[in-house]
């Protein structure tokens, strides 16, 4: 355990030196970046709708993906598996720049998708939600399967016995059997859509006012030199995430207590 409690300081360390800064460093008389500029309000609005659509995809389309995973077995499934893990395998930026690629440079009907659909993808709002949903789908999916895995099959099968056709088991067994995990896995995407940064960055851009989400509103600073600002919204960025995780916490110990 020694060495738990070393990663622990780490990451106590790690939110402590970011509230150590704010506090000593910023000059809170004259922050530069006010925490209410429509800059940072436009930045953070974007965040959390993105964030939120992205989830409820990454979950709507990890549900029945994990669950057909958990119910077969063999080559095809295990295939598949290692198929869905491939974003979150692959660094950020190369996930990013293969969308840039699939959406501009592979022909598909004699022309790329953006000129294809019309209306560009690439650099738009559309391209955030993309992007994060790439990374979420993959982390909701193999979250999602732990727990229908975890689930014994045969309350399915007495069900099917019964009369219920296996889209009724599905919906009136299994499903709410594991709710508390299809609602970890959608807040654990919200939390991974809130910070993701590398794929965003390639594939929608850092544009002021356009595609600025938090997490590429620290880039923006951080690049024009900027570091108070940079610490102000990677402040406001962590307290989002933590947040998230403590009512997380909390909902799901309620809901073991009540069941």
């Amino acid at each position: 355990m020694g060495l738990g409690w070393i990663f622990l300081l780490l990451i106590i360390g790690l939110v402590t030196a970011n509230i150590y800064y704010v506090a000593s460093e910023v000059p809170w008389g004259d922050r530069g970046l006010d925490l209410l500029s429509p800059e940072l309000v436009r930045a953070t609005a974007l965040t959390l709708v993105t964030s939120t659509v992205s989830a409820l995809l990454s979950t709507l389309i990890a549900v029945p993906t994990s669950y057909g995973l958990s119910r077969f077995s063999g080559r095809v499934s295990r295939l598949l598996e290692t198929i869905f893990d491939i974003p979150i395998l692959l660094p950020p930026l190369v996930v990013g720049f293969c969308l840039l690629l699939l959406f501009n440079h592979l022909p598909f009907a004699g022309k790329s998708i953006d000129a294809w659909l019309g209306v560009p993808v690439t650099y738009s709002v559309a391209a955030i939600i993309l992007a994060q949903v790439t990374i979420c789908t993959s982390l909701a999916i193999r979250s999602m399967k732990a727990s229908f895995a975890a689930l014994d099959p045969r309350a399915e099968q007495v069900a099917q016995t019964l009369g219920a056709k296996p889209v009724e088991a599905f919906w009136k067994v299994a499903l709410p059997s594991v709710k508390q995990g299809v609602f970890g896995a959608a807040s654990v995407s919200w939390a991974r859509a809130v910070g993701e940064f590398g794929p965003i960055l390639v594939f929608a851009g850092a544009f002021r006012g356009k595609t600025e989400v938090l997490s590429t509103s620290i880039y923006i600073e951080m690049g024009a030199g900027q570091l108070e600002n940079a610490a102000l919204v990677s402040l406001l960025q962590m307290t989002l995430a933590i947040s998230v995780l403590i009512t997380v916490s909390v909902l799901s110990s309620a809901g073991k207590d009540r069941f």
